[in-house]
């Protein structure tokens, strides 16, 4: 195999790798698309991945807040 199939192969590899990443980290959001959850569940459940997601942000904006202050 030569330097310019290893890279082509090597470029296909990542994007694909990428896709798998990209696809396990959505798969929660999409999940009431495809699976029919009880009633009034889906806002309490997107608002739980939503409160997940900021978590680190929220936390990162109060250290700064803190340091202001001080």
């Amino acid at each position: 195999m030569d330097n310019q199939t290893a890279t082509k192969a090597a470029k296909i590899m990542g994007v694909f790798l990428a896709l798998i990443v990209v696809s396990v980290y959505l798969a929660p959001w999409l999940l009431p698309l495809f699976y029919d959850m009880p009633d009034r569940t889906t806002a309490p459940y997107y608002a739980l991945l939503l409160a997940i997601e900021m978590a680190p942000h929220a936390q990162i904006y109060k250290r700064d807040v803190i340091n202001r202050v001080e």
